[in-house]
């Protein structure tokens, strides 16, 4: 794991850590407001002591009617023993307003005394003043903390974003509605809540400044006196961090630190002039960058952030100011100055947001739309709408004593809220994009189009020119253009200021796409580069297509080349076979071929033998198919009429010869099995010899039996030297003679079905004693219907020889 990676899980574990504490205290902080907003009068008032001597600082109107004076300082409670802020306010909360406590007090050097004290609420409530606390303790802080935390866990190395948590945390504890109860918490929660009482007020400023010194750009030449984030800043944060513990740990016990308590003597005055210095510098800071800054998208950020904290924190600490000076309480300025000033804080956070999320202050818009708009959102709310919806329908409708004509309107009105929620969820979600994520929504339509449009573009260089021009477009680019990297690229990486996002096509060259920075120099999201990384696998498939149609376009002008050549062969092998079968007294002899492909390596032909008045008729099957069984076909029809011109007296000794012939023509893989007759039409008689090949066919005229006739011998071409058998058997009239190759036997159906002998020899019965051709007809018809359409995967054959009678 790489440095930077270990440096980025360590600060998500350390925001992750803040989160969970701040959460914790928010939670406990919550349950109170929830219960003080359930019931008030259950609350009691704490008068104000000083953490460190324990003596009243400001009496009320419960601490003067008992006779309490500034200065008291407060020794027990109904006799117990006070040594704490702590102390005092769980003797309190034990007690319910109007109950009255005996209070032991001591007024400068004089002895105790005892006085009853009737307990005061602590608040009285109104719809408005609910208003505030919702707002206040827990819209605004729950706001502020996971708009904060959201953007510390998605971005935790940037510079904006440390100061922007810190500054988010302040605001969301620097606002309260309440400020009594964490005095009675446990020391858990009490410590942590009191701590961040005394120091969000002073840190909201320091963090303020110090964000406003780094935004938008932590490079920005606009910035005024960056140095003082270290020379006031830091400062300013420690003396009022080392305040907070003080006090947080002298509620608890005011002899503890005692080494700190140097800063319990600092002025006020001199605390808050010092936090005005702090507040004065981030202003400065955000008008300089106003005025000189020149993108437009910087400037808009910059005029909402500053918009919202200045109207967000203005407001009410003008109220609170105000208040000191008059000496008057919150509650007795008007309704409107009340609400303006105690609601100003919802701004600040709500500002942000608008920044965070439509400017993408810190690459978190898209990833904030998918979780918070999501489509399973819509409909989940849809749902919980419609749920709600139903249920008061079905309330309406069981209640008695409604008119009938109002009880009809209101589950009408039902009804159409309905169908109302539906449209308006949809058009909320419609409306949100447009302007809230105009800029993400435009990019990713942008670059998911031209994910599409690449696919159809055909000429390479058009085809990136055009990828390069749109990115750039859509994102703002400073340059993109596309390259073949020397080395090969698996992964989307940076070079210097670019980004390098591989372009994967199969084949020997790689391109990518070479991105250069944004014009806003904001960085790509995760978003961004997934996009890029869908628009580069496009475009390498839209490459890979053009690859593939440029193959194909030569190949097709091959297999167009090879088909004129095959045609060219087929014809010569057509005029190799015979165009007609030869005249022989008492013999109809008929013979056909049908390939499996333009050309085969089946063969059949007739010939005579000189010098003698025999009839010879072959058949043969080379081994394979296409050109190159053609090829040995022709040689070994040349072959045997090379052999047949000097006679024939014996067909062992022809085939013999012709194996040789062949064996010294062909490669080692290529054989022929061989069937040759001779038949004498004087005589009837008919001499056979087979080198492999499948045995005759003879159906006698006065028989229904097949007869098989074979011999023995292996393939021509296995070896150079074979010897082979002859045989002989006479032909009658009526007698029919079939030899075929194994193309015929062999042809199957779609269920994988074999033709087979037994077929065969039923067709020849069938087929009465016709013509030979007819006879070749019937076979070829028979095989075709078994076939029932399935593929051809071998030639077919056949020669038939009928004796005629009476010639």
């Amino acid at each position: 794991m790489s440095d930077r990676s270990q440096r980025s899980i360590a600060r998500r574990t350390l925001i992750a850590v803040l989160f969970a504490l701040i959460a914790a205290l928010q939670i406990k902080d919550n349950a109170t407001i929830v219960e003080v907003i359930s019931d008030p009068g259950a609350f009691p008032g704490i008068p104000e002591l000083s953490a460190r001597t324990l003596a009243f600082l400001n009496p009320g109107a419960a601490s003067i009617a008992a006779g309490v004076k500034k200065g008291d300082t407060l020794i027990a409670i109904d006799g117990n023993a006070i040594h704490s802020r702590a102390d005092e306010a769980r003797l309190f909360f034990r007690h319910k307003p109007g109950n009255t406590v005996s209070l032991t007090l001591r007024r400068g050097t004089n002895p105790p005394f005892s006085t009853r004290y009737t307990v005061a609420t602590a608040l009285r409530l109104d719809r408005w003043l609910v208003l505030t606390f919702l707002i206040l303790n827990i819209i605004t802080p729950w706001s502020c903390i996971l708009l904060g935390f959201l953007v510390g866990l998605r971005r935790p190395g940037d510079a904006i974003t440390w100061p922007l948590i810190f500054l988010l945390i302040c605001v969301s504890q620097a606002f309260r509605g309440y400020n009594d109860p964490p005095f009675g918490w446990i020391t858990l929660f009490s410590w942590p809540g009191i701590f961040f009482m005394n120091f969000a007020t002073p840190g909201m400023a320091a963090c303020w400044m110090w964000f406003a010194i780094q935004f938008p750009d932590p490079r920005s030449p606009a910035r005024v006196w960056p140095w003082t984030r270290w020379v006031l800043g830091v400062p300013f944060l420690v003396i009022n961090a080392l305040a907070g513990i003080y006090f947080a740990t002298a509620v608890h016990d005011p002899t503890a630190l005692p080494w700190l308590e140097f800063v319990s003597r600092i002025p006020d005055w001199f605390d808050e002039q010092w936090g005005l210095v702090l507040i004065l510098i981030g202003c400065v800071n955000f008008v300089s960058k106003f005025r000189r800054e020149k993108n437009p998208s910087l400037r808009r950020r910059l005029r909402w952030v500053s918009v919202g904290l200045v109207w967000g924190v203005f407001p009410l600490a003008a109220l609170i100011a105000l208040a000191d000076i008059l000496q008057r309480g919150l509650n007795d300025f008007p309704l409107p100055i009340q609400l303006g000033g105690m609601m100003s804080p919802i701004l600040i956070p709500l500002t942000l947001a608008y920044a965070v999320l439509v400017d993408r202050l810190l690459d978190v818009g898209v990833f904030v739309r998918q979780g918070l708009l999501a489509s399973k959102t819509v409909s989940a709310i849809r749902t919980i709408v419609t749920a709600g919806l139903i249920w008061l329908a079905v309330n309406l409708a069981t209640q008695k004593g409604v008119p009938g004509l109002n009880r009809i309107a209101q589950l009408t009105a039902c009804a159409v809220a309905m169908i109302l929620t539906s449209r308006g969820l949809e058009w909320l979600r419609s409306w949100v994009d447009r302007h809230f994520f105009q800029e993400a929504v435009n990019t990713e339509r942008l670059l998911t189009q031209l994910a599409g449009e690449v696919r159809g573009i055909r000429n390479p260089e058009t085809l990136l020119s055009t990828v390069t021009g749109r990115i750039a477009e859509a994102m703002h680019l400073s340059r993109a253009t596309a390259i073949s990297p020397d080395a090969e690229l698996t992964h989307t990486t940076r070079a210097g200021d670019d980004l390098l996002v591989p372009i994967v096509v199969s084949g020997e060259r790689q391109y990518a796409l070479k991105l250069g920075p944004r014009l806003s120099e904001e960085p790509f999201s995760g978003r961004d580069i997934a996009l890029l990384e869908s628009v580069a696998g496009q475009t390498g498939l839209a490459l890979e297509i053009n690859q593939l149609t440029a193959t194909v376009a030569r190949e097709a002008a091959h297999r167009e080349r090879i088909a004129g050549e095959l045609e060219i062969a087929r014809t010569v092998q057509e005029r190799l076979f015979p165009k007609a079968a030869p005249r022989v007294p008492g013999l109809d002899l008929a013979g056909r071929c049908q390939p499996a492909q333009s050309v085969g390596g089946d063969y059949f032909d007739f010939f005579t033998v000189p010098g003698s008045n025999a009839i010879g008729f072959a058949i043969g099957d080379i081994a394979g198919k296409g050109v190159p069984a053609a090829l040995l076909m022709s040689g070994l029809q040349a072959s045997l009429r090379g052999v047949t011109l000097s006679g024939v007296s014996d067909l062992a000794d022809l085939m013999a010869k012709l194996n040789l012939l062949m064996y010294d023509a062909s490669p080692a893989n290529r054989f022929a099995t061989f069937f040759c007759c001779l038949y004498e039409a004087d005589t009837g008689r008919l001499r056979y010899s087979s080198a492999g090949h499948n045995p005759a066919l003879l159906i006698r005229a006065n028989s229904s039996e097949p007869e098989w006739l074979k011999t023995r011998g292996m393939a021509l071409g296995l070896r150079r030297k074979a010897s082979f058998e002859q045989a002989e058997t006479s032909l009658h009239p009526g007698d029919c003679l079939l030899l075929y190759t194994d193309g015929v036997t062999e042809a199957r159906n779609l269920a994988g079905d074999e033709f087979e002998e037994e077929r065969l020899a039923a067709t020849i019965r069938g087929a009465g004693r016709g013509s030979a051709a007819a006879l070749v007809d019937a076979v070829l018809a028979a095989t075709n219907s078994f076939a029932a359409g399935a593929t051809q995967h071998d030639d077919i054959t056949l020669i038939a020889a009928v004796r005629r009678g009476g010639d």
